[in-house]
């Protein structure tokens, strides 16, 4: 038995992690339910707008030449009401954000490798070093301008007298590898003082610069003597660029110079770099090197960067990728407004909503350069919401009946689109239940309800929750007697009928319901008199249909005896004496019209008058 146990341990172990590491189907634990982009079928049901999908790289990127574009997703449908709970993507740097301080080691695509890091100016309004070993600036005549880089604000200096000096800690104390990177503006490429324009300088050991006539270098100083490195590429004044050198004793002391990501120049010096006991200085060495413009983001490392690292560096900076959100009423989203999402993964805070949509903004400083959209994943929950409450569509409420039966029509929706199972209820009883689709009418004929006042109602459920009871409605039947059918004795296949009357085989017919009238104890005083009034007009109608037909009927019997006087008159030979036979027969036929005629007339004169109380009539 232990046996069997570890092994199912195991096996569920084994699928967890095949699940975690991507393998098998999509995933994810963060949610009640996700919708994913993650490959060009799925990115290709959005819409593309100066982007394009890289199918050989696996992303999103700008279509060459564009430095802004944008990328619409399809509509997602959650099937019903939904809580929108996070929207996160993965990208190919974390475009626009600040090197990470506290010497991260950083994870993810391009994400800065800080081991090593011992010294990081954001220079956002303080010259504190965010690198945790301590070295903050100290600034001289140096101050800040909020038009930066990255962050809130970047360094400015005068070219005249500015600099930070950043002490002379032992962590600074580097020279077997380093590596140096910083967001730099000068004002012009050949500075307006004549001199070289410094970036970094630690006492006699190294000085990295932009010289007088605009090449990025880096300097060595060996006792009376110096040893250099330059590009032949110039630092462009008046815009951002990104400079940055690594060094390597290791690696016959060998200098990388890079301008914008780009490896510009490399080169070897004669010799090791000194240890030195001497302060390290941001925008001067202390002889009118001053540097003039704007500086971000400084970062040094006591190891030497790949070129990889360099590039993710600058990419961070130049390229920007922004997404919005939106929640929709429709499944063309359209009208609804796009709200920003930050980061690389963010919670939303959008309407709870059927539809989602996602817009991925793409700019870049630098046409050989793009952002780098891998998926997408949208985090949500649908909500368990109730059918609406039934809507009574017929028949209206105080409404009559001639008939023993009523058809009942109500309508109900679910939020999530799911099946719903209607429940009628006739005078409190459950009397039929039936399951359809959301929307759609649910129609229940209810048989034999009953002389008398009946209500009706109705619930609806969709397996999960269930709606509040519909409103109730009240019917009142008011006869079950079988129906009398009134015939004129004229063929109206000739001469017609009159209003009302339908010709069947022939006849002219129509059909009257009789029967008593019962009310409900709250109705008004006016509502029981019309409702009597009303039958009493349809019983009278009914009554002169029937003493109508009935003097049709006297009048050809009345035309039948003359023929049958005038045919005895004829066998008697007309000799104007009536045979006691033909009398017999004479008073047989006065009789009887004369009697149909009459129990009409009473009929109608038993109407009785209308009784002001409660009950029939």
């Amino acid at each position: 038995m232990k046996r069997a146990t570890w092994s199912s341990v195991t096996v569920f172990l084994l699928l967890l992690a095949f699940l975690s590491a991507g393998w098998g189907p999509e995933f994810e634990f963060t949610g009640f339910a996700v919708f994913r982009d993650s490959g060009q079928a799925d990115f290709d049901s959005g819409a593309y707008n100066n982007t394009a999908y890289n199918a050989t790289e696996g992303f999103i990127q700008l279509c060459p030449g564009n430095l802004s574009g944008t990328y619409t997703s399809r509509v997602f449908d959650a099937g019903g009401e939904a809580s929108w709970n996070s929207l996160s993507w993965v990208r190919g740097a974390p475009y626009g954000s600040e090197l990470p301080g506290g010497q991260a080691a950083g994870s993810g695509n391009c994400a800065a490798n800080m081991t090593g890091n011992v010294l990081l100016l954001h220079m956002n309004g303080n010259w504190s070093d965010a690198s945790g070993t301590g070295n903050n600036g100290t600034a001289v005549e140096a101050s800040f301008s909020a038009s930066s880089k990255l962050g809130s604000h970047a360094g400015l200096f005068d070219g005249e007298n500015d600099y930070v000096d950043c002490g002379s800690g032992n962590t600074l104390d580097i020279c077997q590898t380093l590596s140096i990177g910083a967001w730099v503006k000068p004002e012009t490429t050949a500075p307006s003082h004549g001199y070289h324009s410094t970036i970094v300088n630690h006492g006699n050991s190294y000085w990295f610069l932009i010289l007088k006539t605009g090449e990025l270098s880096f300097l060595r100083f060996k006792d009376s003597s110096y040893d250099l490195v330059s590009t032949d590429a110039i630092v462009p004044g008046g815009e951002w660029s990104h400079v940055a050198v690594s060094y390597d004793s290791g690696s016959a002391n060998e200098v990388r110079l890079y301008i914008n990501g780009e490896l510009s120049k490399s080169g070897s010096l004669d010799g090791p770099m000194d240890s030195v006991d001497s302060i390290l200085s941001v925008g001067d060495r202390g002889n009118l090197h001053y540097f003039n413009g704007s500086m971000d983001e400084l970062a040094l490392w006591n190891r030497s960067l790949g070129a990889d690292e360099v590039l993710c560096i600058y990419e961070r900076g130049t390229l920007r990728l922004d997404m919005s959100a939106r929640s929709c009423n429709d499944s063309a989203c359209s009208g609804e407004a796009w709200g920003n999402v930050n980061g690389s993964s963010a919670t939303l805070s959008v309407p709870e909503r059927r539809y989602f949509q996602y817009m991925a903004v793409f700019g870049s400083d630098d046409t050989e350069h793009s952002p780098e959209l891998c998926n997408v994943t949208v985090d949500y929950a649908l909500n368990a919401n109730a059918p609406s409450t039934p809507v009574m569509n017929s028949p209206g409420n105080n409404t009559f009946r001639e008939q023993d039966w009523i058809v009942l029509n109500a309508t109900s929706t679910d939020p999530n689109g799911d099946d719903i199972t209607y429940s009628f209820y006739g005078d409190g009883e459950l009397i039929n239940t039936t399951t359809l689709p959301s929307g759609s009418d649910a129609i229940y004929n209810w048989t034999g309800p009953g002389l008398g006042v009946h209500n009706w109602s109705v619930k609806a459920g969709d397996g999960v929750l269930e709606s509040g009871m519909s409103e109730t409605r009240y019917i009142t039947v008011y006869t079950t007697e079988s129906p009398e059918t009134v015939y004129i004795p004229q063929d109206c296949n000739e001469l017609g009928c009159p209003e009302g009357y339908a010709c069947e085989s022939g006849v002219c017919t129509k059909t009257f319901y009789g029967g008593a009238v019962v009310y409900r104890e709250n109705e008004t005083e006016i509502n029981r008199l019309e409702s009597r009034v009303a039958w009493l007009e349809n019983m009278n109608e009914y009554l002169q249909e029937k003493l109508h037909v009935a003097e049709q009927r006297k009048s050809m019997q009345l035309q039948e005896l003359q023929r049958t006087i005038d045919y005895i008159k004829l066998q008697e030979g007309n000799v104007g004496i009536i045979s006691p036979f033909g009398v017999v027969i004479i008073v047989i036929l006065i009789w009887t019209s004369f009697s149909i005629g009459y129990r009409l007339k009473e009929a109608l004169d038993r109407k009785k008058p209308i009784n002001t109380s409660k009950g029939k009539i």
